[in-house]
């Protein structure tokens, strides 16, 4: 993915974004999909890959985002911080690890009603049936 803004977001996702279903182990995938693949290839993906979240799918969790404040929820001190466009939201995502990630921390603009909630996100998964994914 190319991002204009130079910051591919992948928000609390699971699996890849090419293969939606996952696949086993032995790189089976559920009866009626196809076995993963390395993007823009023909080149199978080895072991296990787990099935997407049914509510976290790549189109609601992967995308190009920008910063749109600082660790404070702030944007007046004078570094670059973008508006979030129409049908996105601010929302602080990256806590301060240190001195040297300044530029990094704060919020980020993501898709309205794309918040993760870490106890109500991620029951379900796309595959039918959960298969053992080597996670």
């Amino acid at each position: 993915m190319d991002c204009p803004s130079r910051a591919c977001l992948v928000h609390h996702f699971r699996g890849r974004t090419t293969c939606p279903y996952g696949q086993n182990e032995q790189g089976k995938a559920p009866d009626g999909q196809t076995s993963c693949k390395v993007p823009n290839s023909e080149t199978p993906v080895a072991g296990g890959v787990c099935s997407q979240c049914k509510d976290r799918t790549a189109d609601k969790a992967v995308y190009c985002s920008c910063r749109c404040a600082n660790v404070y929820g702030k944007t007046n001190d004078g570094a670059n911080y973008c508006e979030c466009p129409k049908g996105f939201v601010c929302q602080q995502l990256i806590n301060s690890i240190g001195p040297s990630d300044v530029g990094l921390t704060g919020g980020y603009c993501i898709r309205a009603g794309t918040e993760y909630l870490p106890h109500k996100s991620c029951l379900q998964s796309l595959a039918a049936d959960e298969m053992k994914c080597g996670a």
